[in-house]
């Protein structure tokens, strides 16, 4: 992590690495991305499922970087390798859930401004259950010394253009650092229903990253962020999440185990050993690596 870098996520919440892929890297995933959504269900490998719904946000296909190479490269590609490193403090794991392709299309609904920090509603996961909140937070901590650390963060490459005024991902830079509970007001006022305003901007404090196909942004899920509309109906909006944890946390995920057998055996040995539920003073072979190049 570069200090422009560290100083930057630790302001901001997250950051955007335009040109993280090579031409022949973005083709490579773009195609991979295609076979994915064109596969007939019966014809996918054990692990990968999903497709297009207009009933979330997003389209979901699971386990995207089990599909591919051309995916699974991107899991430790040398662009967000050194990132995820020093985020987890060298104790690096890919969280089980949510390591997915997303695809968004006009069809599909805003996902309203949200963050880790929020407590869940019993009755509607989606709803902060603002009553006696008092911030839940997670690790976060920055400083020159030890570098940028968070518990929870996720790497979204994308394989489309985002253009200004297209909808999709937005954020509000710093809310990460908030010691102010965002009520239920604050939120429909700031997100405004998923939509622009007449002039076409965002209320003062959101902000739409514009984003180019190949680039990478990488967020602390402490962050406020939601997913406006998408407005294009000529083409969607596509991109590969992944989620880290230190690899010390949510053992009860059941580790390497929780996935098929024969989605495993289709992994690189350093995909694998990112994957394993670890103690804390354990070091895993791969944070001694740069990159990690997959064959």
């Amino acid at each position: 992590m570069t200090p422009e870098q560290r100083y930057i996520f630790n302001v901001s919440g997250y950051l955007h690495i335009k040109n993280a892929l090579t031409p022949e890297e973005l083709k490579n995933a773009q195609d991979a991305v295609n076979r994915y959504m064109n596969m007939r269900p019966e014809e996918l490998p054990a692990g990968c499922s999903g497709g297009m719904t207009t009933e979330a946000s997003t389209g979901g296909y699971t386990n995207a970087f089990a599909f591919d190479k051309a995916l699974e490269h991107l899991v430790m590609h040398q662009a967000t390798w050194p990132i995820i490193k020093e985020l987890s403090a060298d104790k690096p794991r890919m969280a089980l859930g949510g390591n997915s392709l997303r695809i968004s299309s006009h069809e599909n609904p805003a996902l309203p401004l949200h963050t880790l920090r929020e407590p869940i509603h019993q009755d509607n996961p989606r709803k902060p259950n603002w009553k006696g909140w008092k911030g839940q937070k997670t690790r976060h901590d920055f400083n020159e010394l030890g570098g940028a650390h968070c518990d929870f963060s996720v790497v979204f490459w994308y394989m489309t253009d985002v253009l200004l005024g297209n909808g999709g991902l937005v954020v509000v830079p710093g809310s990460h650092k908030s010691e102010f509970a965002r009520s239920q007001e604050i939120s429909d006022y700031l997100f405004n229903n998923g939509e622009y305003l007449p002039d076409g901007s965002l209320r003062q404090g959101v902000v739409q990253p514009t984003i180019k196909a190949g680039d990478v942004v990488i967020i602390t899920e402490e962050l406020v962020h939601g997913t406006l509309k998408w407005k294009p109906r000529d083409r969607d909006r596509v991109f590969v999440q992944m989620r880290h944890v230190p690899q010390h946390l949510l053992a009860q995920e059941g580790g390497v185990k929780a996935h098929p057998q024969q989605l495993m055996d289709r992994l690189a040995p350093e995909t694998r050993e990112l994957m394993e539920v670890a103690t804390i003073e354990h070091t895993k072979k791969i944070v001694k690596l740069d990159s990690v190049p997959l064959n």
